[in-house]
């Protein structure tokens, strides 16, 4: 809130936050920014580190994915369920070849595509302007948010169920841990 009031006085102008964002870089910037993210993400979730360069990898294929959809027309709602079958596939067949479950890479490879602004511009709508119409904005982004992510879960799995009868030679270790008495 200080960065807001700082901005303010000294005459930056401010994005109207209740619209959405348009892409400001080329593609191949915003891959490159994708993979780097990706990568980071696997650190942060402490993934052994032959698998950091891969889950990048896979999240750069999966915002492809994602572009491609956004440039043939598909919808906001619908474009992370090809973004996440691309992960969910990709990172099943890298992370059973590197010995390790698949979410492992598909959890860092699909943050990029959580609709995070989203989220906050509705709850901006909500709490700051006190209109019905904005009201009425903000629970539209909100519900747009969690059909996002609902999208993106089920396009994950739908790509790890896909790829399922092509990995069978590749030893699973999910199931593999039983209990030993």
């Amino acid at each position: 809130m200080a960065a807001v009031v700082i901005s303010d006085l000294l005459g930056v102008s401010q994005q109207e936050l209740a619209q959405g964002l348009e892409r400001l870089y080329h593609p191949l910037i915003l891959i490159a920014l994708v993979f780097l993210a990706c990568s980071a993400a696997a650190v942060v979730e402490q993934s052994r580190p032959v698998l950091i360069l891969p889950t990048g990898a896979v999240g750069a294929l999966g915002f492809c994915g994602l572009y491609a959809g956004e440039l043939i027309g598909l919808s906001e709602r619908f474009t992370p369920v090809i973004g996440g079958a691309i992960v969910g596939a990709l990172g099943r067949v890298v992370a059973l070849r590197l010995g390790a479950p698949q979410l492992v890479v598909a959890v860092p490879a699909m943050m990029f595509m959580l609709p995070g602004l989203m989220v906050f511009r509705g709850m901006y709508q909500l709490a700051i302007e006190n209109t019905t119409a904005s009201m009425i904005g903000g629970l539209f982004e909100l519900f747009n948010a969690l059909i996002i992510i609902m999208a993106i879960a089920a396009g994950i799995v739908l790509g790890d169920v896909i790829m399922r009868p092509f990995t069978t030679a590749l030893k699973s270790n999910e199931r593999s841990r039983s209990r030993r008495r």
